[in-house]
């Protein structure tokens, strides 16, 4: 039988024993290597595990936290508009523009959302560790 690295080897036994005794040298060979944070620190250096949010990601959660608010004011000063019973008798225009921007702005909000609870989720389990 061959081992992969192209030098044919005999084995004692059969094909169940060959299977066996295969698995039984890989063993021994990856028991022998080095982990790899252990070999990364056998260099010289540290294992890198991430601590904190990204430069990128916290920047991210804070935007987020600031606009967040701003649209859920902009939300309500348009649902106050639209709350007007008349505003579509006297201005559809305005009616439908505003409908489309208070959708625009309600899926906005979802995503942004939506991108808060990943960051915070990630943030918590970083500072979990």
């Amino acid at each position: 039988m061959t081992d992969g690295d192209g030098a044919a080897l005999e084995y004692p036994g059969g094909y169940s024993d060959y299977l066996r005794q295969r698995t039984e040298k890989q063993n021994e060979k990856t028991a022998r290597a080095p982990a790899p944070a252990a070999a990364a620190e056998g260099k010289g250096g540290r294992a890198k595990t991430q601590s904190k949010l990204s430069y990128k990601d916290a920047r991210a959660l804070d935007a987020l936290q600031t606009r967040m608010p701003e649209l859920e004011a902009e939300i309500a000063a348009l649902e106050r508009l639209l709350a007007d019973p008349g505003l579509y008798a006297r201005d559809p225009e305005l009616f439908h523009g505003t409908t489309r921007r208070h959708d625009a702005l309600k899926a906005d909000l979802a995503a942004a959302g939506e991108r808060w609870l990943e960051l915070e989720m990630k943030r918590e389990a970083l500072s979990g560790n």
